[in-house]
C-alpha cells in the first residue's frame, strides 16, 4: 500500500537537470510544437521496424476457438466469470452515458418549453394601437400551441425511449451483479454458449462470420470498452430463400447475449416504417423509428427499396424521402457507434449497385459482408435436422449431442 500523502516530504535538491525527452532543436523550439509534431519527428528520425505478416486464422482454428469459448461458457471457469464482469462494466457505462443523454434532452426539452410560453404570451396579448390581434376570445390555446411544438413533442419522445433503454440496463446489470454462484452464472451464460453453438453449426460456410463473432468475444473480454466501439453493422447478400432474416436473428442473438448491447432480440423493419406520406416528412418518421430502437440490432430486407432514385430526371435524381431516410439513418449509425448494429439485406447486385452506391457514407459505416449462396439439399438436411433437435434437446445434453442422437432416425437412403 502507498503511505500517505501527509507522510511525502521534498529532499534536497541534487542539482542534476534531467532530460526524459531528447530535444534536439532545443527546449524553446521543442516545447513550441505539439506533442503529435514531436511523435511525427521521432518516427522520421527512426525508421519503422517491419510488422511481422498477419496470418489469417483457418477454419479449425476458428471453429475450435468457438467450441472452447462455448465450453468455458458451460464451466464454472475464470473466463465466464470475467464475462459477467465485462457485462457488468458495459452496462454501468451505457447507464452513465444515457442519464447524460436525458439531462441533455431534458435542457432542451425546458427550452423549447420557454420558447412555448413565450410564443403563447406573444399570441394572446393585447396588440399595439393599430395592429390585428393574432387571436380571438373563441381561440383554442392549444390551436395555437401545435403550431411551434412539434419539437418539445420530439424532445419528450426522444426522452422517454432513453428512459426506457436505461431502465434495461439497470436491470441488466442487476440480473449479472447478483450472478455470484456458479449456477445463476450458469443460466445467464447458457443463452450464449446456445447462440454461438447455434450459429457455428448452421453456418460452417461462413468462416468470416464465425471468426468475427469469436473475435469480438475475446476483445469484450479484454477490453468491453473498444470492443462496445466496434461498427457492427452487416450487409447479408443472396437470393430469397437463403436464409437472410434467420441470419440476422442469429447475429443479434449472439451480440446481445454478449452483453454489447442492452437486447437481445432483433427490431424487423421495412420501408414503409421509414417513409413518412408527405414530402419532408421523411427525416422524422426515420430518427424516431431508429431513436426508438436504440441498443438493439435493426434489420432491413430489401434495403435498396429506401435508397430509390427519380428515373424520369435527366441525369436521374435520388428521391426526396430516400435522401432523408439515408441522411438520418447515416447519422443514427455514426452517433450511435457501440449501441447499435444495423443489417441490410438483399440481392446481392442490387446491394452494391442501389444501397451501398446511393451514398458513400454508407460504405464506411457498413463493415462486414456477409455472401450466401443458395443451399445444397445437404444443407437442408443439416439446417432441418439440426433445428428438430434444438425442440427435442434434452436439458442434460448439448445441441451437438442432439444432433446426432436426432441423426440417428434417418437413414442415409
Amino acid at each position: 500500500m502507498l503511505p500517505s500523502l501527509s507522510q511525502l516530504v521534498l529532499g534536497d535538491a541534487t542539482g542534476v537537470t534531467l532530460n526524459l525527452v531528447a530535444r534536439p532543436g532545443g527546449v524553446v523550439e521543442d516545447d513550441a510544437r505539439t506533442g503529435a509534431d514531436r511523435r511525427r519527428q521521432r518516427q522520421e528520425q527512426q525508421p519503422a521496424a517491419p510488422l511481422a505478416p498477419q496470418r489469417a486464422p483457418s477454419v479449425d482454428e476458428t471453429t475450435s476457438g468457438l467450441k472452447q469459448i462455448i465450453e468455458d461458457l458451460r464451466g464454472n471457469t475464470d473466463r465466464r466469470r470475467t464475462w459477467r464482469d465485462k457485462v457488468v462494466e458495459t452496462m454501468n457505462l451505457k447507464i452513465a452515458r444515457y442519464t447524460q443523454r436525458m439531462d441533455k434532452v431534458q435542457t432542451s426539452i425546458d427550452e423549447e418549453r420557454a420558447k412555448i410560453a413565450d410564443y403563447m404570451e406573444a399570441a394572446f396579448t393585447s396588440p399595439a394601437p393599430g395592429q390585428r390581434p393574432l387571436t380571438s376570445a373563441l381561440t383554442d390555446p392549444w390551436d395555437v400551441a401545435k403550431d411551434v411544438n412539434d419539437r418539445w413533442r420530439t424532445l419528450r419522445t426522444e426522452k422517454a425511449a432513453i428512459g426506457i433503454v436505461k431502465s434495461a440496463a439497470e436491470k441488466r446489470k442487476a440480473e449479472f451483479s447478483a450472478a455470484t454462484t456458479a449456477a445463476l452464472l450458469g443460466d445467464l451464460a447458457k443463452p450464449l454458449a446456445d447462440a454461438l453453438e447455434q450459429m457455428m453449426n448452421d453456418y460452417p460456410t461462413q468462416p468470416e462470420l464465425l471468426e468475427t463473432m469469436r473475435q469480438l468475444f475475446v476483445s469484450f473480454l479484454a477490453n468491453s470498452t473498444a470492443a462496445a466501439e466496434y461498427r457492427s453493422n452487416f450487409i447479408l447478400m443472396g437470393n430469397p430463400g437463403t436464409g437472410k432474416t434467420r441470419m440476422a436473428r442469429s447475429i443479434a442473438k449472439v451480440l446481445g447475449t454478449m452483453g454489447i448491447f442492452v437486447y437481445d432480440l432483433p427490431q424487423e423493419v421495412y420501408r414503409s416504417d421509414f417513409v413518412a406520406d408527405y414530402e419532408g416528412q421523411t427525416a422524422g418518421k426515420t430518427r424516431r423509428l431508429l431513436e426508438g430502437n436504440i441498443e438493439k440490432v435493426i434489420f432491413l430486407d430489401e434495403a435498396y427499396m429506401l435508397t430509390t432514385w427519380d428515373r424520369q430526371k435527366d441525369p436521374p435524381m435520388p428521391t426526396s424521402y430516400s435522401s432523408e431516410a439515408t441522411g438520418e439513418l447515416l447519422t443514427f449509425l455514426e452517433n450511435n457507434v457501440g449501441s447499435t448494429c444495423f443489417i441490410a439485406a438483399g440481392y446481392e447486385g442490387r446491394m452494391l449497385n442501389e444501397f451501398l452506391a446511393f451514398n458513400d457514407g454508407l460504405k464506411s459505416r457498413f463493415t462486414n459482408y456477409v455472401r450466401m449462396e443458395d443451399y445444397e439439399p445437404h444443407e437442408l438436411r443439416r439446417i432441418f435436422v439440426s433445428s428438430l433437435a434444438q425442440l427435442f434437446q434434452d436439458s442434460s445434453e448439448t445441441h451437438l449431442a442432439a444432433v446426432a442422437r436426432v441423426s440417428t432416425w434417418f437413414s442415409a437412403e
